[in-house]
């Protein structure tokens, strides 16, 4: 197989640069100063500068010392005496959370609302509220959110009925049994 003339050009310049490669490796490595051992002949001892016996001098141990700064700590110009962190704010933020959680978790006063056990079931009035002009009651029975007006049966089996509500508290039944449940009103 012939090589073309762009496969011989790239083959000489890879050659060249190679040859650069090898050139100045071998120009540091044989050529360079500092790794040289001075070798001198011995000559004759005329009892003059060292002596024979030479004594260790005591070995000084390197000590690693770290003088960079603590990365979880705050920068020397930011202090806590330059630094305010109380902003101020005013106005008042609802917010609505429905929550539909699985297994049988015990509510206890979700939403600022009384609870009570009734029927072996905990019933937690979470809010009342008006939609579409009718005031509606949102309860929870063993953790399941239901929105009811008055007279409308909920719960497991539909054993629970709203009964009436009257300001912030709801009165049901369960069975003949009534219970009254009421919100908290948050200031």
């Amino acid at each position: 197989m012939a090589l073309s003339e762009r496969d011989l050009r790239t083959l000489k310049i890879g050659a060249a640069v190679l040859g650069v490669i090898l050139v100045g490796f071998l120009l540091f490595t044989f050529l360079s100063p500092g790794d040289e051992v001075a070798q001198t002949t011995p000559g004759p001892h005329t009892g003059q500068g060292p002596t024979d016996s030479l004594t260790p001098s005591p070995s000084i141990r390197p000590t690693a010392i770290f003088t960079g700064r603590d990365p979880f700590s705050p920068p020397a110009g930011l202090t806590s005496s330059s630094i305010s962190t109380s902003p101020s704010v005013s106005g008042s933020v609802t917010v609505s959370v429905t929550v539909s959680p699985t297994g049988s978790a015990s509510p206890t006063q979700p939403g600022g609302g009384q609870s009570t056990v009734v029927g072996g079931r905990t019933i937690v009035i979470l809010d009342i509220f008006m939609q579409g002009g009718e005031r509606m009651v949102q309860v929870a029975v063993n953790g399941n959110v239901h929105n009811v007006g008055v007279g409308d049966d909920f719960g497991p089996g539909n054993d629970y009925m709203l009964q009436s509500i009257s300001g912030n508290c709801a009165t049901f039944l369960y069975g003949d049994e009534p219970f009254t449940l009421c919100v908290s009103v948050q200031k």
